[in-house]
């Protein structure tokens, strides 16, 4: 078994996606922040830095939506869906979609 670069730097970020949120604190989003990380990591270098801005500003705007409908509509699962549609719906107008 052989691991490449590409598998080396994306173990490499879930290391220091875990390792951060713990030193400043924030271990409860620990996991949330490990899945963001491996779903923004791209084949090269270059693309995952083309990426991040947008990933960023989308993690931003659905931790936003998150936590308004769940303190004033609760965390149900229609609420979940309700507020999934809703930042698909705000990141299409963004064309932050992809």
């Amino acid at each position: 078994m052989r691991i490449g670069a590409r598998t080396f730097k994306t173990g490499l970020a879930v290391l220091l996606a875990l390792i951060i949120p713990e030193l400043i604190g924030l271990g409860d989003s620990v996991g949330l922040t490990a899945t963001a990380v491996i779903l923004t990591m791209m084949p090269s270098v270059q693309e995952t830095f083309d990426k991040i801005g947008s990933r960023m500003i989308s993690n931003i705007i659905g931790g936003l939506i998150a936590f308004v409908i769940s303190n004033f509509f609760g965390d149900s699962n229609l609420m979940i869906a309700a507020a999934t549609a809703l930042l698909i719906a705000i990141l299409h107008q963004l064309k932050l979609d992809n």
